[in-house]
């Protein structure tokens, strides 16, 4: 059995690595060869493939390496759960295993830093709330934040924001007054990847109201369809983020009346080669 704890991963494949590495420097005998005797596999070598990622498991599969590894309890479940949010095909599917991954998590009472940086990006209006702290007139009142987002978070989900927000100290308290406080979340890993594309399709249903609750002289929509060279894309993401560097330091001056939302969105409409 391995004493490594699974549920510091968010990453099977890397889980299965320092594992099998703990296990073959406590043991002399362990092998992949002996972890597939173990484990009941026909193949000697499908440890090392799943690890590599030139294979997935199986719900066969699945429980053979529960066996393997010794894994009991929660350990097990933990496991088997993220197989399926890693190996899922889309991002509802992630979604619906990363919460299982949470449940099992808050049963453990682990604190990831992965959980909050999910919630943070996850929902599109706690960044938002992050910038109403910094607005003219701002109370810490959930009712009128509720009111002042055009109700489309209810008071009870700012709460929940003020207090994540605060978790991550990007707020404190002054005298008695909550402050918005400097700093920024790395997004380096799978789990933030996944909040991060819940985080822009917030924020694209949000630019489509938008263009019913917001007169013309007070947004600004534009869309261009053209045909493009491939070798310009990096280029042309380059200069969408120097925009957007650019539009920061001119908006992010002087006093704040308003949060607003900058979206660009740039992206094929076509496959790469026509149909032939």
């Amino acid at each position: 059995m391995t004493k490594i704890s699974i549920f510091g991963y968010t990453d099977y494949r890397q889980f299965l690595r320092d594992a099998y590495e703990e296990l073959k420097q406590s043991k002399h005998f362990f092998s992949y060869r002996y972890f597939a005797k173990k484990a009941g596999l026909s193949s000697p070598a499908l440890l090392k493939m799943v690890i590599e990622g030139e294979r997935n498991l199986t719900p066969k599969s699945i429980e053979q390496f529960v066996t393997g590894f010794g894994l009991k309890g929660h350990d097990a479940q933990y496991f088997r759960v993220l197989v399926l949010y890693n190996q899922a095909k889309t991002d509802s599917e992630k979604n619906k295993q990363f919460s299982k991954l949470r449940k099992l998590l808050e049963h453990r009472k682990v604190n990831l830093l992965s959980l909050q940086q999910y919630d943070f990006f996850s929902n599109w209006y706690v960044p938002v709330i992050r910038e109403v702290i910094n607005c003219e007139g701002f109370e810490n009142d959930p009712e009128k934040i509720s009111k002042y987002l055009f109700h489309e978070v209810t008071p009870e989900q700012v709460k929940e924001a003020i207090k994540l927000l605060m978790t991550l100290r990007f707020v404190g308290e002054e005298k008695g007054s909550i402050v918005s406080r400097p700093g920024h979340l790395k997004t380096d890993d799978s789990i933030s990847h996944l909040a991060l594309k819940n985080y822009h399709r917030g924020q694209l249903d949000q630019a489509k109201k938008s263009i019913e609750r917001t007169k013309a002289d007070r947004r600004e929509i534009q869309a261009l369809t053209i045909g493009v060279d491939l070798e310009k894309i990096p280029l042309a993401k380059e200069k969408i983020l120097e925009f957007m560097d650019d539009m920061r330091d001119l908006l992010h001056s002087g006093s704040n009346k308003q949060v607003y939302q900058i979206n660009v969105q740039f992206f094929n409409l076509t496959e790469e080669d026509f149909p032939k």
